[in-house]
């Protein structure tokens, strides 16, 4: 068995084996759902060979850096695990995930995330992580969501907008580092709703001069689905007009509900949401994460020991970390403590009472950016 970074010749026997894994019914979405994982590029993902050179198992790794307030976190994420059914149970997908872990730390990136919680990344030492808050919409709640006369108008988005969304997206309080290209990719790869055997529909909001002042991507089922529940996979720009864009979903698609997932720090929409009562679910980010390198975030989250910072972490000799204020210092604990204290913002780890220490906004995870 060999294993190895994948080559660009061997994506699509890559992409087949993961059409082979998850897709049902016939359909075939996996290559064309993720092309930045099985279309020509610098590839990060790492595979398993069978000794007569057949690709049985394979792991796929995006880089992605995201900016949250000071923090400039560079990380990857893991997607399309998938091994061949006569191959499994032997430990090709472990071997696989160490390979990547390694891969990632030597590259400087801090964490790795995960579509996915089963024992083979918790084993490893992903866990859940962060706060979101999952609204269900239904039309009654979604008629007072646009209760205030506006002179916004509402349409599909044309390929001329792409600037004024790219500006939009990267405004969020924490933000996904598209490049220009690659969200255009993203949009038109649709990948949340492919997997949800959906169809994908990008909305705008635009002033009566035609600023672009609100995005939102919805997942609408098929006209052959009974189902009448749709999904808002994105969405940037003034609350109250991603707001107006979800009553409008409504009459658009001829859609029953609405499935509305938000990271805890969107607060002014989540109050619009609760306004008109819709039904709320509290829940951790999506996925889970796996801290590659203490060192590594802490500094990319900006609480390096050495920097002039009021409120410190480090690491101690045992792998647990020390919390440090001006005049106090305290042991908060591994991993799992680090990353409740930094992403969550109910954490329970016990801080100082001097301790000033922001919790850092991720995004969404399973939004339009999906591994």
């Amino acid at each position: 068995m060999e294993f190895r970074l994948i080559r660009e010749h061997e994506l699509k026997e890559a992409a087949f084996l993961a059409e082979e894994v998850f897709c049902d019914n016939g359909e075939r979405y996996m290559e064309y759902s993720f092309p930045s994982l099985f279309r020509p590029g610098v590839s990060h993902s790492y595979a398993a060979f069978s000794d007569q050179g057949k690709l049985v198992s394979f792991i796929g790794m995006v880089p992605v850096m995201i900016h949250s307030g000071k923090a400039r976190i560079s990380a990857y994420s893991i997607g399309a695990v998938c091994t061949e059914q006569a191959y499994r149970g032997q430990g090709i997908a472990r071997k696989l995930l160490t390979l990547c872990q390694q891969h990632a730390k030597e590259a400087g990136a801090s964490l790795m995330f995960i579509s996915g919680d089963i024992p083979l990344y918790t084993k490893a030492g992903s866990m859940t992580f962060g706060k979101s808050e999952k609204y269900s919409i239904h039309a009654n709640a979604a008629e007072q969501l646009e209760n205030q006369p506006t002179t916004w108008t509402y349409s599909e988005m044309e390929p001329q907008d792409l600037f004024a969304i790219h500006a939009l997206i990267l405004q969020n309080p924490a933000a996904i580092q598209w490049g220009i290209t690659e969200l255009a990719q993203f949009i038109g790869a649709s990948p949340m709703a492919n997997i949800y055997q959906m169809n994908q529909y990008v909305r705008v909001a635009r002033t009566s001069e035609q600023e672009i002042v609100a995005i939102a991507v919805f997942a609408i089922p098929r006209v052959d689905s009974p189902d009448r529940a749709g999904m808002l996979v994105e969405y940037a720009g003034l609350p109250s007009a991603v707001t107006a864009l979800i009553s409008h979903s409504f009459t658009q698609f001829e859609i029953e509900s609405l499935s509305v997932t938000i990271p805890w720090q969107d607060k002014e929409l989540a109050n619009l949401l609760q306004s008109v009562h819709a039904n709320v679910e509290q829940q951790a980010n999506a996925g889970t994460v796996l801290i590659v390198d203490g060192a590594t975030l802490i500094t990319q989250a900006g609480y390096d020991i050495s920097t002039t910072n009021e409120t410190a972490i480090s690491i101690l000799p045992d792998g647990r970390y020390k919390l440090h204020t001006q005049h106090k210092s305290s042991v908060i604990g591994g991993n799992p403590e680090l990353c409740s204290l930094l992403f969550n913002p109910d954490s329970d780890v016990d801080q100082l009472e001097d301790t000033n220490l922001p919790t850092i906004a991720l995004p969404y995870m399973y939004g339009l950016y999906f591994i």
